[in-house]
């Protein structure tokens, strides 16, 4: 497993990754119900898994990800806008959250908002 894995859940990143010859399955992947993708990317190995819609399914997937050696998740998926900041296309890094109901008070303390800042994986990632 990569160290370093990343959620598709419009499954865009996969299928580009996999109609231009860049990425293949992981036939070492435990998890029966998703397909995990390995890439490479300025020569560091990518594990990545297309369609994972909705809170619970991701957390299973995520889940899996770190018991099998994942160290940072990174989610990137596409919405809609309501006021146009830019041109598109461009990305636009969630540091923190409001907090309700689902996941998220499971793996931090409890706080109205969540933070990028707060969390103890927050430190810069390293390469190894």
């Amino acid at each position: 497993m990569p160290a370093l894995c990343v959620l598709d859940p419009d499954g865009d990143i996969v299928r580009h990754l996999c109609a231009t010859g860049r990425a293949k399955p992981d036939p070492d992947w435990a998890c029966y119900h998703s397909i995990l993708h390995r890439f490479e990317e300025s020569g560091r190995a990518i594990g990545i898994v297309g369609c994972a819609v909705g809170a619970p399914f991701a957390v299973l997937v995520a889940e899996q990800m770190f018991a099998s050696g994942c160290e940072l998740l990174i989610s990137i998926t596409s919405s809609g806008q309501i006021t146009a900041l830019w041109a598109l296309p461009y990305f636009i890094l969630i540091e923190a959250a409001l907090r309700d109901e689902g996941t998220s008070y499971h793996y931090l303390p409890p706080r109205a908002r969540s933070s990028t800042r707060r969390a103890p994986w927050s430190q810069p990632w390293r390469r190894r």
